[in-house]
C-alpha cells in the first residue's frame, strides 16, 4: 500500500469535512440571524390592520445578540462635576470663549471631552434665547447608550453642560454561544400592537438598537447599573418605546 498517497487522501478528506462543517455552521447562523423579507412584509401587513404604519425599509433584518454592560454614573467618577438638584444629573458651568453656530458642534465635543463625557457625539446646534444649544449623545463601538443624554449651552462666555452621563466599565461585545438569547424585531413590532401607551393610530418613524437601563436599576442609589440591549421604536408623535432585545419585555 502506498502510505504517502493514503496520507494525502486522508488530509484532503479531513480538510473537506472541516470545510463542510464550517459552511453548515455559517448557514445555520445566517438563517437564524436574518429575518426574511416575507416575514417583514407579513409583519407590516398585520400592523396596518391594527392601525400601525411602518415602512418595511426601516425594519432591520439582521439580529444582534449582545451581552449586558455595566455603567457608572459620571458623578461617581468625577467629584469635580457640579451635581444638579435632581440627584443623578449634573449641571456644570465652565468659562468658555466666543462660540458661533458654525463652531458650536466642535466646541461641544471639546467641552464634553474636558468634562470626561466619554464617547460623546454632538448633534446639529440650534440658536435659542438662552444661547446656542448642542445636544449630546453617547455611542460606544457604534452602539447607542440611550440613558446618556446631555446638552451644551454656550452663552456669555460660558459653556454649561447638563444632563445624565454614564461611564462604561466594560465595552459592548457579542454574547457567547451559551448566552445568545435574542428577540427578533418583528416579534417586538407585533407585541407593540398591544402596547397600552401607544395611540390608536400610530406611525413608526424610527427603529434603533442600543443599550437602556431598566427603570428598577436607575437612580443614584446604585453606583453601578446594568444596561441591557434593547430596540427603540420612535413614532411620529415623538414618543419612544423601548423593548429588551433579549426578553422582549417592554421597558417603561
Amino acid at each position: 500500500m502506498n502510505w504517502e498517497k493514503l496520507k494525502t487522501f486522508l488530509i484532503f478528506l479531513f480538510l473537506g469535512i472541516n470545510i463542510f462543517l464550517i459552511a453548515t455552521n455559517l448557514h445555520s447562523f445566517y438563517t437564524e440571524s436574518i429575518i426574511s423579507r416575507e416575514t417583514v412584509s407579513d409583519t407590516v401587513s398585520l400592523l396596518a390592520q391594527k392601525g400601525i404604519s411602518v415602512e418595511p425599509d426601516i425594519i432591520p433584518r439582521s439580529v444582534e445578540s449582545l451581552e449586558n454592560i455595566i455603567l457608572t454614573n459620571i458623578l461617581f467618577e468625577n467629584d469635580q462635576i457640579t451635581r444638579a438638584q435632581t440627584g443623578e444629573q449634573f449641571a456644570h458651568p465652565m468659562d468658555w470663549g466666543e462660540v458661533t453656530e458654525n463652531s458650536a458642534k466642535d466646541e461641544a465635543k471639546r467641552a464634553a471631552k474636558r468634562m470626561g463625557l466619554e464617547y460623546a457625539q454632538a448633534f446639529s446646534p440650534r440658536k435659542t434665547e438662552g444661547g446656542i444649544v448642542v445636544e449630546l449623545g453617547q455611542q460606544i463601538r457604534g452602539i447607542t447608550v440611550f440613558d446618556s443624554v446631555a446638552q451644551a449651552v454656550f452663552a456669555n462666555g460660558t459653556a454649561t453642560l447638563s444632563g445624565t452621563w454614564y461611564v462604561p466599565e466594560v465595552l459592548p461585545r457579542k454574547a457567547s454561544a451559551d448566552d445568545s438569547e435574542k428577540v427578533y424585531i418583528t416579534g417586538v413590532l407585533i407585541d407593540f400592537i398591544g402596547n397600552p401607551d401607544r395611540a390608536a393610530q400610530t406611525q413608526i418613524t424610527g427603529i434603533d438598537f442600543g443599550y437602556r437601563i431598566p427603570t428598577y436599576e436607575s437612580g443614584m442609589s446604585h453606583k453601578q447599573v446594568t444596561a441591557v440591549p434593547c430596540y427603540r421604536l420612535t413614532t411620529a408623535d415623538g414618543n419612544r418605546y423601548d423593548y429588551n432585545a433579549k426578553t422582549g419585555e417592554y421597558i417603561r
